[in-house]
């Protein structure tokens, strides 16, 4: 069944790879309008080789990257948000980030991972209401698990 996003929550915590997890607590990210999980991709390695069957190409997976994440939110510059944006696109760390999905039934299933944030796009049309979009480049592998 397909369902809305509404509901749907992003937090990063206040920690990054230099200080302790378990001494700061989450920040939420205010007003999110879109969110995008990390995504797989594999590569592939070509182990064709002169003796191949059928003169057709052989390969084996190699290494996953779970590649970018990105969301959106109303943009508002005096936004407690905005100065926590402000602070974390200028680290050169990873921090932990959280997304909370919301399902049909109102339980909820998160996604977990570490990703360093690589680009802070922030747009003010005349016309229409303030935006900004950020991708972070995930680091390690995701963690998925239902909320009790």
């Amino acid at each position: 069944m397909a369902q809305i996003g509404f509901g749907s929550t992003l937090e990063v915590s206040d920690a990054t790879e230099t200080t302790v997890s378990a001494s700061v607590s989450p920040i939420t990210i205010g007003e999110l309008i879109a969110v995008l999980p990390p995504q797989v991709t594999k590569d592939i390695i070509d182990t064709t080789h002169m003796g191949s069957a059928n003169t057709a190409r052989e390969f084996i997976a190699g290494l996953i990257d779970y590649g970018e994440a990105s969301f959106e939110i109303n943009y508002n510059p005096n936004d407690t948000t905005d100065a926590e944006l402000q602070t974390i696109e200028l680290e050169r760390l990873w921090r932990e980030y959280q997304i909370t999905f919301t399902k049909p039934d109102a339980s909820q299933v998160t996604c977990t991972f570490k990703a360093i944030m690589t680009r802070v796009e922030r747009n003010t049309p005349m016309d229409d209401k303030a935006t900004a979009s950020i991708t972070l480049k995930v680091t390690g592998a995701p963690a998925w698990a239902d909320v009790a």
